[in-house]
């Protein structure tokens, strides 16, 4: 059965629970929020089918099929609007709009209506609109696997996209091959506390005059070379590089809110889990100056032939140059993020005394950065009316 001994070798991906067909496994949060098997004994057979589907273990034990990229791509989407809208050149709208021609559904990360990140299925060019955007939170994924598969046997296509260890879990669980079934990973930092991002979203709405309604993690304003968050609150009003909004991606980028197995991440290299990878492309402005654009340049990598078939039929949707490995590198291509020297310090007070006070210490929010805040919040709306 499995057996998570140390965090670092559990992503949470929910294969083993999916797989097990006596639902002798669930998932339950631990102390950070994050989601771990739990064995019931009693009900376990001991098959270790968990164990062999398992995408740590099955790297670790080198058993996975590895795929190096065979094409490598610059690229933004011809569609002003769809570019701009994107986190960097909305390729992901052009993947997912080719799979709904096919009367196929697409999966991806969405945010709720209580803005918790979940997998959800969409089948409408609406629908495909809600994963537009990066959510940097870990999703919770549970019960799509499932659900893909029972799509799959009833010979729908399918597009899924999601961290790389969410796709080879996927694939890792599903055991054959299907001809119907496209997988996207995204070039991943790691995946943030659902528990903590819950707290944050609590800790705007107590700190603000209006509701919050919407979250922008990649606001192009001032270019999309900078990691500015945007809130959009409910009277038209949006707040945007202020000490509340910026809190988020702070504490992101410091490394200290991820989950632990992303520290020690088997997928941060040129072995790609998807048909397709797509992301950022950082460094561009060296690799390929002359194609820089501060709205945004997308990384695509075709990493197997069922992606080469799908390039094939969405690359007029795109301004593009051809690329390599060797210039599109960089860090999440080579190694895991390492854990701030902060990060037990911080989850001790975060776990003794909230998140008001461990915000406050470690990023000196204040409560009179929070009024000076607040009273900003209403003359931009009074500007408004």
């Amino acid at each position: 059965m499995i057996h998570i001994n140390n965090k670092h070798d559990c992503c949470g991906c929910t294969a083993c629970a999916s797989v097990c067909n006596k639902n002798a496994i669930i998932m339950q949060a631990d102390k950070e929020g994050f989601l771990y098997p739990h064995v019931n004994i009693e009900l376990c057979t001991d098959c270790h089918l968990c164990e062999k589907i398992c995408p740590i273990i099955t790297r670790d034990n080198k058993k996975t099929v590895l795929n190096l990229p065979l094409n490598v791509y610059a690229l933004h989407h011809k569609d002003i609007e769809v570019w701009y809208k994107s986190s960097s050149g909305g390729v992901f709208t052009a993947l997912a709009e080719d799979c709904l021609k096919m009367k196929g559904i697409v999966y991806g990360a969405v945010f709720s209506k209580d803005f918790t990140v979940v997998h959800c299925g969409e089948q409408t060019a609406k629908g495909i609109l809600k994963f537009r955007g990066s959510k940097y939170v870990q999703s919770d994924i549970q019960g799509i696997y499932r659900d893909i598969r029972r799509h799959l046997r009833n010979e729908r296509q399918v597009l899924f996209s999601g961290t790389p260890c969410q796709v080879e879990g996927l694939k890792n669980f599903l055991s054959k091959e299907y001809n119907n079934l496209t997988t996207i990973d995204i070039l991943c930092h790691g995946v943030p506390s659902p528990r903590l991002f819950a707290d944050y979203i609590q800790y705007i709405n107590q700190h603000s005059i209006d509701s919050l309604q919407q979250i922008f993690m990649k606001d192009k304003t001032f270019g999309w070379e900078y990691q500015n968050l945007r809130l959009y609150y409910k009277h038209n009003n949006t707040e945007f590089n202020t000490p509340l909004s910026n809190l988020w991606n702070k504490l992101y980028y410091d490394n200290i809110i991820n989950r632990p197995s992303c520290h020690h991440c088997r997928f941060t290299n040129l072995y790609r889990a998807g048909d397709i990878t797509i992301g950022d492309f950082w460094g561009i402005q060296k690799s390929h100056p002359n194609f820089f654009n501060t709205n945004g340049i997308s990384l695509l990598m075709v990493n197997t032939n069922r992606g080469k078939v799908v390039w094939e039929r969405i690359h007029s949707d795109f301004i593009y140059q051809q690329s390599n490995t060797k210039q599109c590198l960089q860090p999440v291509l080579l190694h895991p993020k390492s854990a701030s020297p902060q990060r037990d310090a911080f989850w001790k007070e975060y776990l003794q005394n909230g998140f008001t006070a461990t915000v406050n210490k470690y990023y000196g929010i204040t409560h009179k950065t929070l009024l000076k805040n607040k009273i900003q919040q209403l003359i931009n709306l009074i500007r408004q009316k």
